[in-house]
Formats: C-alpha cells, sequence, structure tokens
C-alpha cells in the first residue's frame, strides 16, 4: 500500500471510528491499518522489524502460568471452588484449573500432620 492509498485508508477508518458505530471490527481494523503503516514507515528508514533474540531468562507461557497457578493456589491454601478459591480469583471453571494444574504438573504437597 503506497504512503497515499494508506492515509487515505487510514481517514476513512478515522471517520466511521468517530461515528456512532465505532464497532470492533472498525477498531481492530484500524489497529491492522496502523501496524501496516508503522512497519511500513520503520522499513522506508531502514529499520530492521525483527524479533530480538529471545533471552535465556525470559520466562515461557507454560512457566508463567504454572507460576501463577502457584502463588494463587498458595494465598486461597489450595481452595480450587468457592467464591474465594483459586478458580475464581483467576476467572477459570474450577474443571478447567484442574485441568491445567494437571497439564502443568501442579500438585499439592503433601503437609505434616501435627504429632
Amino acid at each position: 500500500m503506497n504512503p497515499t492509498a494508506s492515509a487515505a485508508f487510514h481517514g476513512v477508518l478515522l471517520e466511521s471510528l468517530s461515528s456512532e458505530r465505532s464497532e470492533p471490527a472498525v477498531k481492530f481494523l484500524l489497529f491492522r491499518a496502523n501496524l501496516h503503516f508503522f512497519g511500513f514507515l520503520c522499513s522506508s528508514l531502514g529499520h530492521d522489524l525483527s524479533s530480538p533474540p529471545l533471552s535465556s531468562t525470559m520466562r515461557t507461557l507454560e512457566e508463567t502460568e504454572r507460576s501463577q497457578i502457584l502463588k494463587t493456589l498458595s494465598e486461597t491454601r489450595w481452595r480450587i471452588n468457592g467464591k474465594d478459591g483459586t478458580a475464581a480469583i483467576l476467572g477459570l471453571h474450577p474443571s478447567t484449573l484442574r485441568a491445567r494444574m494437571d497439564n502443568l504438573g501442579v500438585v499439592r504437597p503433601e503437609t505434616k500432620e501435627p504429632d
């Protein structure tokens, strides 16, 4: 898309966004158009847009999810169900939380019985 066409496209999108019908699809199109225009602008200026190498300290999504589940379980004393349970806090159905715990290998640590 050349710069003139891109500017015209942006004008049409901005006009439709400012109307009463600012629907999610229009907002998504505007987002995509801005992303495309930004890429065009950067490449025109000679900037490289390739992704930087991942750091070895960067956690994976799976590790982050596991960590958040464990943290919340600890805070709720491993309560899964109920309004103050881990599932409710994380915005999950209890069975979904249990399935994710199973997939991530999250198990409740054994507690020592008082003598």
